[in-house]
């Protein structure tokens, strides 16, 4: 139907709409508040932290504990994030107390398995390597960012790579990825 058919020759005044709802019309997709913030109900994102609280070299990093998952996408038993929204995304991952001693190196990847098989790519890491004396441990947090082209069903797991002596602590705290879905 065209618009002209809807709105009145003249329109005057404003438009006031609060609320979009989906596509049946029974639950809210979107409001938007009296200072103009938009909040979308479900928009893809999840938050995923470790538990182990101990000084651990695994890889990929495991992750216990799901704070957030608005579309099911995390796998804790894969240590891994399925996406269920095509498009952009945004993913952050933190690894806290990072200890490396003499000649230790480490990094945290984001790494994209595509759905269907191809190529694995990884996507940013954060590289650790301290020069210490021998016996001397170093500490610290690495912080990796991505902004990431995805297809439903690409799945996304944290490779820690070390070199030499090097663990992280997979602490609720202090190891931590999540993402959000950004268009």
């Amino acid at each position: 139907m065209a618009l002209s058919k809807i709105l009145p020759a003249a329109l005057t005044g404003s438009v006031n709409i609060g609320t979009i709802k989906d596509s049946t019309g029974t639950n809210t997709a979107m409001t938007i508040d009296s200072d103009g913030v938009v909040k979308i109900t479900q928009n893809p994102c999840f938050y995923i932290t470790g538990n182990d609280n101990n000084h651990v070299t695994t890889s990929p990093v495991p992750f216990a504990i799901t704070l957030i998952d608005t579309r099911s996408g995390v796998d804790l038993t894969n240590n891994k994030y399925v996406i269920p929204v095509a498009g952009k995304w945004q993913f952050h991952v933190q690894l806290g107390i990072v200890s490396a001693t003499q000649g230790g190196a480490c990094y945290p990847i984001i790494r994209k398995t595509p759905v269907g098989g191809g190529a694995v790519t990884d996507h940013g890491y954060s590289y650790y390597n301290p020069i210490n004396a021998e016996n001397i441990t170093s500490y610290t947090h690495i912080d990796v960012d991505a902004i990431i082209d995805c297809a439903v069903g690409d799945a996304f797991t944290v490779p820690f790579v070390i070199g030499g002596t090097a663990s992280y602590y997979n602490g609720a705290n202090e190891c931590r990825f999540f993402g959000y879905f950004l268009g």
